[in-house]
């Protein structure tokens, strides 16, 4: 250490933690330790109503900072990294650039390390990320709700194809702690199916993430309730792995563009009453006009950095259960609250209700971690014919035999009804709770069957064991169709007559060997049964290039059974590239490939099967998506975007 060595804190004030990203002092965090001020002496803190109390309309953010962890300092997300994918992050901002950490940051857009915006028109990182962690001990300006951990951003938007997604909710996992996306597809009312790229980047990290304990992910849930549009609409949020978050306003309701789902786990404060968000902005500004469910997601990401300094011990699926009954009841007098077969208040526009951080982090420090994950699956072909309006309803039944205590339960439905939106789907279970799954009558009938994995936390704590019946009513004349088939896949843990030995097996879609109409996709009987999301997806796919076939990239990504990268280049493709990607989890050696290729897109798939025949066993376009922040709020009159 040589003569000049005196002490960790002399380290710190020549910015050595900053320059090699490691915790010197072993303070739990990388830069200079945070003065003993309170968050609430910031110059800012008496507009952020958000992090006061209920009688403010607040998370009681502010009580959970008294708590202390048990080194008995005050738990301020000290030691927690909190990475925003978003769009850009001005993280030389004063109240972002002290705990930001470069070296989980990446511009996906520029394709560089800095997700500095370009401009202020996409910044919207900047926003997010005051919420969640802006600095709360300098005086200055605002704080975030967890005002010690450590940040960092990706910038996404604008570059938004599938492996880059994919990438980003798994960019340096070993690091990063919690995920938060303010962002998703239109909120336009219409069924978007996540990729399977993505489905299997959210389970590898709540499977290996912070050292098997899994990285938490929240979503915001969706600004489109003016377009009848749904949370379960939305494959990303939809997704069992991620913590889908409403929008409430100061005044204890429900925002009025805040998307109803019974996905949805948590509410948390945002903007749509007489006061709206207060946060970071570019170039060392700030705003007050946030929102949006942009604005609630980093919010209960602030608060889980708190959890989790309260109890680094907690699990991804452990972060869900102390939501889920720490979380308050509000507005009380809505006729959408119910309480479920285990005792739970629940309501499609709430969850289980507004984050409640005091509530949480108390409950956090205490936790006893749940038992491992078990899971069952079962599914019919009933082939039923769906009255028109007006001719009723039908129901299907399947029958758990596998007792299960519930967290989240996904339900495949495949359909040939001609318009899907026309349809509302509900499905109750064996203790009488019933999640709506799908609203009929939407804005959008456009959509030309039904091909998607809804997903509902409105059972959690009940048992799986039981006569589950799914409903399905048309709203709307001159459409029908036919309930191929459907499916439940239960997760949760071992209920008391829980059968280790009963076999279990995820069930999807079972469809025949798929080959789109446009020429540009394919996957066999097996991926799709195999392949989370693949069969959704590619009927998404369809249905975007029936109507916009530019959105093609290029790009391709194929899976090939028995034939690895030398031996696909010699394939007679033409490929100029190809970078094996170890996404899917397959059970029978199916290896991935993202593949440039000269050939003309309505010829690849032809001469895909011409070349490998049956070791081909998927292949589709990359795709830009049309994917948006969301503190943008449709307009339902004019069909265009407002903020």
């Amino acid at each position: 250490k040589g003569s000049g060595w005196q002490s960790a804190d002399v380290a710190i004030s020549l910015g050595w933690e900053d320059t090699f990203s490691f915790d010197i002092n072993g303070d739990g965090l990388i830069g200079t330790s945070p003065s003993l001020s309170s968050p609430t002496l910031e110059a800012r803190f008496n507009d952020q109503w958000h992090l006061q109390g209920s009688s403010a309309g607040g998370a009681n953010v502010a009580n959970a900072w008294l708590l202390k962890n048990n080194s008995g300092s005050n738990i301020y997300g000290t030691g927690v990294h909190i990475n925003i994918i978003d769009d850009g992050l001005d993280w030389r901002h004063e109240d972002l650039n002290q705990n930001y950490i470069p070296a989980s940051s990446y511009d996906y857009v520029g394709g560089d390390n800095d997700p500095t915006p370009v401009n202020s028109r996409n910044d919207h990182g900047t926003d997010v990320a005051g919420v969640a962690a802006g600095y709360g001990h300098n005086g200055i300006g605002i704080t975030g709700a967890a005002p010690n951990a450590n940040i960092s951003g990706q910038r996404l938007l604008g570059a938004g194809t599938a492996r880059n997604e994919a990438s980003a909710l798994t960019r340096t996992m070993n690091a990063v702690d919690i995920y938060s996306n303010s962002w998703g597809p239109s909120d336009n009312g219409r069924l978007q199916a996540a990729p399977p790229e993505v489905l299997a980047a959210l389970k590898d990290g709540v499977t290996n993430g912070r050292d098997g304990k899994g990285s938490i992910y929240t979503w915001a849930g969706g600004n489109g309730r003016n377009n009848n549009d749904n949370s379960n609409y939305d494959g990303y949020a939809n997704s069992r792995y991620v913590i889908s978050v409403a929008a409430m306003t100061n005044q204890g309701k429900y925002s009025w563009y805040s998307e109803p789902g019974a996905n949805v786990l948590v509410s948390a404060p945002s903007n749509g009453g007489t006061d709206a968000i207060t946060t970071t902005s570019t170039n060392n500004s700030y705003i007050n006009n946030f929102g949006g469910t942009s604005s609630a997601t980093p919010l209960v990401s602030g608060v889980i950095a708190l959890m989790l300094e309260a109890n680094p011990d907690l699990t991804w699926r452990d972060v869900q259960h102390v939501l889920v009954k720490s979380s308050d009841v509000v507005d009380a007098n809505s006729n959408g609250w119910f309480i479920n077969g285990a005792g739970h208040d629940f309501s499609h526009d709430y969850g289980f209700g507004r984050i409640n951080a005091e509530a949480a982090v108390a409950m956090a420090k205490t936790w006893n971690n749940v038992g491992d994950e078990v899971s069952y699956s079962a599914s019919i072909t009933p082939g039923l014919a769906i009255p028109d309006a007006g001719g009723g309803s039908i129901s299907s039944q399947i029958t758990i035999t596998q007792d299960i205590t519930l967290e989240s339960v996904v339900v495949p439905i495949l359909s040939d009804h001609t318009y899907a939106g026309d349809l509302t789907i509900t499905l109750t279970s064996p203790e009488g709770t019933t999640a709506i799954l799908s609203e009929g009558d939407r804005t959008d009938r456009t959509t030309n069957g039904l091909n998607f994995n809804f997903s509902a936390k409105t059972f959690w704590g009940e048992s799986s064991q039981g006569v589950w019946t799914l409903t399905i009513n048309d709203l709307v004349s001159a459409d029908t169709g036919t309930l191929d088939q459907w499916g439940l896949n239960v997760y949760g843990t071992q209920g008391s007559n829980f059968n280790a030995a009963t076999t279990d097996s995820v069930t999807g879609n079972a469809l025949e060997t798929f080959n789109g109409a446009s020429g540009m996709t394919y996957a066999s009987k097996e991926a799709l049964e195999q392949i989370e999301g693949l069969s959704s997806y590619l009927t998404h796919i369809e249905d975007l290039l029936a109507q916009s076939p530019e959105k093609a990239t290029g790009d391709w990504l194929i899976g090939t059974q028995g034939v690895q990268d030398q031996a696909l280049r010699a394939s007679g493709l033409d490929i100029a590239d190809s970078i094996s990607s170890q996404t899917f989890n397959t059970k029978n050696g199916i290896s991935n490939f993202s593949v440039i290729s000269p050939l003309e897109p309505t010829n690849f798939i032809a001469q895909s099967l011409d070349s490998l025949g049956t070791n081909l066993s998927y292949a589709y376009p990359e795709l830009l998506h049309d994917t948006t922040t969301r503190s943008v709020i449709p307009s339902l009159e004019t069909n265009t975007f407002k903020t």
